[in-house]
C-alpha cells in the first residue's frame, strides 16, 4: 500500500511515487508586497470599519436607553397618573389619542418552590400541566449507541401495543430487540428525569386561575392560587392608539 503524506502549510496532499500536477506555494504567495494605492485602499477601508463599529455600539447602547425610558413611561408613569385620575383603563384623549392600560400576567416556577407547586396542582388536579421527560445523556462518539436506544424505544413502544391487542412478538422482531440491546452494550445509562411546566401553559394557567378567582363573589381560600408559590406578578403596561392624519 502506498504511504500519504499530508502536507499541512500548504494544504497539498503528496503521494509517495507519484508528483503532483501542481503545487501551490502559498507562503511565497503571501510574501506578495501590496503597491501604495492598495495599501491606502486597505487603510481607509480599515479606518471605515472601525467608525462604523463605533457607531453601531452607539446606537445600540442609545436605543438601550430609550427602550428603557419607554418601559418607564408605559409601565410606571402612565399607569400611576391613569390610577391617580380615577382608577381608569381606558380613556380618549381630546387630541385623539386612545389610551388603554393592559395587565400582563407572569410565573416562574423556581426550583425551591418546585415541589410545592407540584403538589399544589396535584392536590387540585392540575397535574395534567406537568411533563415529564427522560433524559439520557451521551458521550461524543456515541451516536450509534444513542441511534440504537431510540430505535429500541420506538420497536418496545410498538411491542406494547400488540401485547395491548394479545399480539405474539415475532422472531424477527426479538432479534432486532436483542441486536439493539447489544448495539447499546453494557454501559450504564444515566438516565436523569425532569418534571417541569412550559412557560407559556404556566402563563395561559396562572391568567386563567386569576380571572376565575376575581370573579367569584365568594372566594374558598383553600382553592386560592398561592401566588408566592407560583412567583406571580402583574406589570400594568400603556397601550396607544394614535390618530391617523388624513393625507
Amino acid at each position: 500500500m502506498e504511504e500519504i503524506e499530508v502536507k499541512l502549510r500548504n494544504e497539498t496532499t503528496v503521494t509517495q511515487g507519484k508528483e503532483p500536477d501542481s503545487v501551490i506555494d502559498f507562503e511565497a504567495d503571501s510574501k506578495a508586497t501590496p503597491n501604495d494605492s492598495e495599501i491606502k485602499r486597505l487603510t481607509d477601508l480599515t479606518r471605515l470599519q472601525i467608525k462604523l463599529e463605533d457607531s453601531v455600539l452607539e446606537a445600540e447602547k442609545k436605543v438601550k436607553e430609550l427602550n428603557e425610558k419607554l418601559r418607564e413611561v408605559s409601565e410606571d408613569d402612565i399607569p400611576a397618573l391613569m390610577n391617580e385620575i380615577g382608577q381608569v383603563k381606558e380613556i380618549t384623549l381630546t387630541s385623539g389619542e386612545k389610551i388603554k392600560i393592559n395587565t400582563d400576567v407572569y410565573a416562574s416556577i423556581t426550583k425551591a418552590k418546585q415541589s410545592q407547586a407540584f403538589e399544589w396542582l396535584t392536590v387540585h388536579n392540575f397535574d395534567d400541566l406537568i411533563k415529564n421527560s427522560v433524559v439520557i445523556p451521551f458521550d461524543k462518539g456515541e451516536n450509534e449507541r444513542s441511534a440504537a436506544l431510540i430505535d429500541l424505544m420506538d420497536l418496545i413502544s410498538d411491542l406494547a401495543q400488540k401485547e395491548k391487542q394479545d399480539i405474539q412478538w415475532t422472531s424477527g422482531e426479538r432479534g432486532k430487540v436483542s441486536e439493539l440491546i447489544k448495539l447499546i452494550g453494557p454501559k450504564r445509562l444515566l438516565a436523569e428525569s425532569i418534571a417541569k411546566i412550559h412557560s407559556q401553559t404556566l402563563k395561559a394557567f396562572v391568567r386563567e386561575r386569576l380571572l376565575i378567582e376575581a370573579n367569584v363573589k365568594t372566594p374558598d381560600p383553600s382553592h386560592a392560587l398561592p401566588q408566592k408559590v407560583f412567583g406571580v406578578y402583574t406589570v400594568d403596561r400603556s397601550k396607544i392608539t394614535r390618530v391617523h392624519k388624513r393625507g
